[in-house]
């Protein structure tokens, strides 16, 4: 299950506010009710940045050395680029890299 960013934040305005709300009725001050909201909540606002990296880190493409052919070069391709390459090679077509 993928959130959007959009539902993402509604979730966590819902539990600032719960927080918010409980410490109000708690304390009886707005400033001291949001401070500890903040404080509750940033755990989660924390783990959510750590799994969006996490996300994002997976996206990254690593490229490996490759020789292709009768080439002395070496050559750093994605595992997709691979693919694309010898595929055209196969066809006999020009490079688009």
């Amino acid at each position: 299950m993928t959130m959007s960013k959009r539902s993402i934040f509604k979730l966590f305005l819902v539990i600032f506010l719960f927080y918010f709300v409980l410490l109000f009725y708690i304390t009886e001050s707005k400033v001291w009710a949001g401070i500890l909201a903040t404080v509750a909540t940033s755990p989660v606002v924390i783990l959510w940045w750590f799994f969006s990296w996490l996300k994002r880190m997976r996206k990254v493409q690593y490229r490996e050395p490759y020789i292709i052919g009768n080439s002395t070069e070496i050559e750093y391709l994605a595992p997709e680029e691979l693919e694309r390459r010898l595929q055209n090679d196969k066809e006999g077509k020009d490079h688009d890299l």
